[in-house]
């Protein structure tokens, strides 16, 4: 339904940072029958999902500093970063 579709497309936009998203999705699903509350809702949960994952990624792509500071990991964007 509208409802669930702005749902989705409001946590994707605020996991993507695009505010004009984040905004056109925050009125979609007003316009569909959502409330602030559930939008807050689910503004926060993205917020803090999103940081847990953003560092446990950024750990995982740079957790190894030495190893990058020794030219033993491929900082190419060309190829694989393994």
């Amino acid at each position: 339904d509208e409802k669930t579709y702005q749902f989705i497309c409001f946590a994707l936009s605020i996991k993507g940072r695009s505010k004009p998203c984040v905004l056109k999705h925050f009125k979609g699903a007003l316009e569909a029958g959502a409330t602030v509350e559930e939008l807050s809702y689910i503004f926060a949960l993205t917020m803090r999902e999103s940081a847990g994952a953003d560092d446990c990624w950024t750990h995982d792509v740079i957790g190894d500093w030495k190893e990058i500071l020794a030219g033993n990991i491929n900082c190419s964007c060309e190829g694989s970063a393994e």
